[in-house]
């Protein structure tokens, strides 16, 4: 994905520089965090009184807040001060102190943070079982009543409590334990802590407009594409483990890799192959999977094979074109997806992958031209809504791409390339305050 982000990037570099939009909020702009990016649910208690709230995107918390993260869901808060907190299921944060150019004080009551700062900041978390006190840019902590977990990424960062301490350095981290002093530990693969915050391309291997798809599965995809993803994987877990058909476990898996979860997408991917050693749509999934997590040779052998194992596989083939484009083959990955729409005409996804790498190549007009077939086909997908303002932005529609960039937002706040069009297209009508990147587009959110 980042990859096509470059490309749009030097697509538009003579119209942009850089964005931001500020929001109405009842607290004082720089003691308030926005919530840049929510996929799923988030509940807020603003006066620490129990009287929670659901949150909506954009929306700002005034310092002195807690936020609660939902099952199926993560989100992503940006501080007065640029640091930007990604939280996964589970976690509840207070924003004790958040005001710029004073202290930030955080309380993880329980739950897993990943903490980004593009300048070192004054720092403190604490957690029932340790404390954090960062001087780097980039780390990530999870906590609960027994136990702590902390990963550096950049920079070092000071882990303690009562019983002792421990200085970790990038690419170290450490373990406490209930009454116990932090330690350090080994982890070999310390980027494995965050694949929650990765952000990985929609590969649905199955279309709204199939007849043939089981009614569990169309009202998940249903759900999916009106940006519920929370809501259609627990309607999927809801099935019992006999009715499980590698059919949903298909659905479940691609669904559950858009989550982040890509550690319960592998458990279905394992599931199937297990019975099916050459699904070709499972092998694409998992192809996506170690792509994403940076384990190109993995990913390009895997979706090769899905290719090999079913030549009529749409999702095989969009697979292999996000591989090859990986690996800069542009053209080698245009042909790809021309074949993928050849096999799945009626799929929303597959040409809107064709448009993204037909833009990529500057074949403009080709590439609006499948990206109105995307939007007719499904107007509802954030990839269709994001196509389509980028064709209306080189075509100087700079209102209607707006209002597709947007929605594209609204649809799914966890993808780059619609904040990355919302950006130039700001730029394009001479908003310059504003950032046409997204950071770092492996991750979720901005």
């Amino acid at each position: 994905m980042r990859h096509l982000v470059i490309c749009f990037m030097v697509l538009f570099t003579p119209m942009c520089m850089a964005e931001t939009d500020a929001a109405e909020t009842s607290c004082s702009e720089d003691k308030s965090a926005k919530l840049v990016s929510l996929q799923g649910t988030l509940f807020y208690d603003a006066g620490g009184n129990g009287q929670w709230q659901p949150a909506k995107l954009e929306q700002n918390f005034c310092e002195g807040s807690r936020v609660r993260v939902e099952a199926y869901s993560r989100a992503s808060l940006l501080l007065p001060n640029g640091i930007t907190l990604r939280l996964a299921e589970g976690t509840v944060l207070t924003l004790n102190g958040i005001a710029p150019n004073q202290l930030t004080l955080l309380d993880l009551v329980k739950g897993f943070v990943h903490f980004i700062s593009r300048t070192p900041k004054q720092l403190q978390i604490t957690t029932p079982i340790a404390n954090a006190g960062p001087e780097g840019t980039e780390f990530a902590l999870c906590a609960d009543d027994a136990s702590a977990e902390l990963w550096v990424y950049e920079g070092a960062v000071r882990f303690f409590n009562p019983h002792g301490d421990v200085h970790l350095k990038a690419g170290e981290a450490g373990q406490a334990l209930l009454g116990q002093a932090p330690r350090a530990q080994i982890d070999l693969k310390p980027n494995d802590a965050v694949n929650w915050a990765l952000y990985y391309p929609p590969l649905l291997p199955y279309s709204e407009r199939d007849a043939n798809t089981p009614p569990a599965i169309r009202a998940a995809i249903q759900d999916y594409r009106q940006g519920r993803i929370d809501k259609a994987l627990s309607a999927l877990d809801s099935i019992p483990q006999p009715q499980m058909s590698i059919e949903l476990l298909k659905a479940r898996a691609a669904i559950r890799l858009s989550a982040g979860q890509s550690a319960l997408a592998t458990q279905d991917i394992q599931a199937i192959l297990a019975k099916q050693a050459n699904d070709a749509e499972a092998l694409a999934l998992e192809s996506i999977l170690a792509l994403t997590q940076n384990r190109k040779a993995d990913a390009l052998s895997l979706a090769e094979r899905a290719v090999t194992a079913n030549p009529q596989s749409a999702t095989a083939y969009s697979a292999l074109s996000y591989n090859q484009q990986a690996a800069f083959e542009l053209e080698k990955a245009l042909g790809s997806a021309q074949h993928a729409v050849q096999l799945a005409p009626n799929d929303a996804l597959t040409w809107a992958r064709l448009s993204e790498l037909q833009l990529a190549l500057g074949l403009r007009s080709d590439s609006a031209q499948s990206a109105t077939k995307a939007f007719t086909l499904d107007p509802n997908l954030e990839r269709t809504q994001t196509v389509q303002g980028f064709s209306q932005l080189f075509r100087v529609e700079t209102e209607q791409a707006l209002r597709h960039f947007e929605a594209a937002v609204q649809l799914d706040s966890t993808a780059p390339l619609p904040r990355l069009g919302l950006g130039l297209a700001k730029i394009r009508g001479g908003n310059l305050e504003g950032q046409a990147g997204s950071g770092n587009s492996r991750h979720f959110g901005p």
